[in-house]
């Protein structure tokens, strides 16, 4: 089964949509979880009306913290984890399977079109892909992605360190996995809210030197 992990921070506007979307393209066994970390919007009313697993968290901690809390409670072989403001598309999501299913040890990467990328978002993915090219020694064209798929036994018993909210890289790193990345068109936000602001990126800064020190003891 595959787990399709959402973490969510008022975007109850967009959560019909993409559920119809998911179950659209994903036809295997799959269940999808919505981490909410204390929103305030509509979406406690809109989770009645879908079928989902919901977990809501009474404080907002981070995008990374919910992502593993939302792995934690999946029960599927497979974990996919993606945005709930639409920018995601769940069309892509069986290639991604696909590709983890025929190879081993490795984690599935939507790749955004740098051109679709907004100015604050060129920034940030600039900084990380030097890090990650440089000092990490990963050929990732996209390290700034939340749109990513992998198996759940090739993390197993790796501990993960959420802070901020690019938890993607911590995976990746950590779990020791291969990075294949698939491209796809970032669509417009929907709704939500931007998480980049001068904490995240800080977070990133430190996020990166933390998994610098992990590679260096390896």
């Amino acid at each position: 089964m595959l787990s399709i992990i959402i973490p969510i921070y008022n975007e109850g506007k967009n959560l019909k949509e993409l559920y119809k979307e998911i179950n659209k393209y994903v036809k295997e066994k799959h269940e999808i979880l919505i981490v909410d970390d204390a929103s305030m919007d509509n979406t406690q009313e809109v989770i009645k009306e879908i079928d989902v697993r919901y977990f809501r968290r009474e404080r907002k901690i981070s995008l990374s913290d919910a992502v593993v809390f939302g792995i934690g409670k999946a029960e599927g072989e497979y974990i996919c984890v993606m945005d709930g403001d639409l920018q995601h598309p769940p069309s892509v999501i069986p290639k991604m399977c696909s590709l983890a299913k025929k190879n081993k040890k490795i984690i599935v990467i939507g790749s955004r079109f740098v051109k679709d990328l907004g100015n604050e978002q060129r920034w940030d993915s600039r900084i990380a892909t030097f890090f990650v090219r440089s000092l990490l020694g990963l050929r990732v064209k996209d390290p700034m992605s939340g749109f990513f798929l992998f198996r759940r036994k090739d993390i197993e018993g790796v501990e993960l360190k959420p802070h901020g909210y690019k938890i993607m890289l911590e995976v990746l790193v950590r779990g020791g996995l291969k990075p294949i990345e698939v491209p796809f068109g970032f669509r417009k936000r929907k709704g939500g809210e931007s998480k980049l602001n001068m904490q995240t990126r800080f977070e990133l800064i430190l996020q990166m030197i933390e998994l610098c020190h992990f590679k260096i003891k390896q």
